[in-house]
């Protein structure tokens, strides 16, 4: 019904601001509207994508104990369903 957004894509970045982790994400609904002009993210990229709980985990291993920065990180970690400690 296209009401409710998923992740499609994470990018984990070190404090140089090198990609130690970036994948797309499947997922089990249905999508019905890629965004494309604003996400960039194609059908095409989807077709091989991790389950979204492979990616989940891959993303919650790295960030353990790790102080995380970045803007409206909220809404990341809402997108992850994850939660990390405020002081980190």
């Amino acid at each position: 019904d296209g009401e409710k957004s998923v992740l499609a894509q994470v990018s984990v970045v070190n404090e140089s601001g090198n990609v130690v982790y970036t994948s797309y994400a499947s997922t089990s609904k249905k999508v019905t509207d890629y965004r494309t002009r604003v996400s960039g993210i194609l059908p095409r990229h989807m077709e091989d994508a991790p389950p979204f709980a492979t990616v989940r985990a891959e993303v919650k291993r790295l960030i353990e104990g790790r102080v995380v920065v970045g803007h409206a990180l909220e809404n990341d970690f809402d997108a992850l369903q994850l939660k990390h400690p405020p002081e980190l």
